[in-house]
């Protein structure tokens, strides 16, 4: 069986995500299967295909709506998480922007310099 051909199902669920996380994101299209159920699996595949900028919004949503971190410790929170200083300065940039935000509300700073959403 070619690489190709394999799906993550004929895998054991650590196989599976080692291979997702392994795998170039052009070449994971059909390796998952509609009978993938396991929970682990999916996770790893949608991080892996997600875009950066997605996953980046997806770690601060319940950061800001926490309301505690500060613009510097936010940046530092994604650049932990393997998302480019680039990306991180444009998505908390945007999110005080109305014309650019992708988030639900817009976010603000307060006044101890903490992001939170309006």
């Amino acid at each position: 069986m070619s690489k190709e051909e394999i799906v993550s199902t004929d895998l054991k669920a650590d196989e599976a995500i080692e291979h997702i996380e392994n795998t170039p994101k052009k070449e994971l299209n059909g390796f998952i299967t509609d009978s993938e159920d396991r929970v682990t699996v999916l996770e790893a595949y949608d991080k892996a295909t997600m875009s950066m900028a997605a996953r980046s919004r997806q770690i601060l949503k319940p950061l800001i709506k926490e309301g505690e971190h500060t613009r510097q410790e936010l940046k530092e929170i994604l650049l932990e998480e393997d998302i480019t200083e680039t990306t991180a300065d444009v998505i908390l940039t945007d999110s005080k922007n109305p014309k650019y935000n992708q988030f639900e509300k817009l976010v603000i700073e307060d006044e101890d310099g903490c992001y939170t959403f309006e």
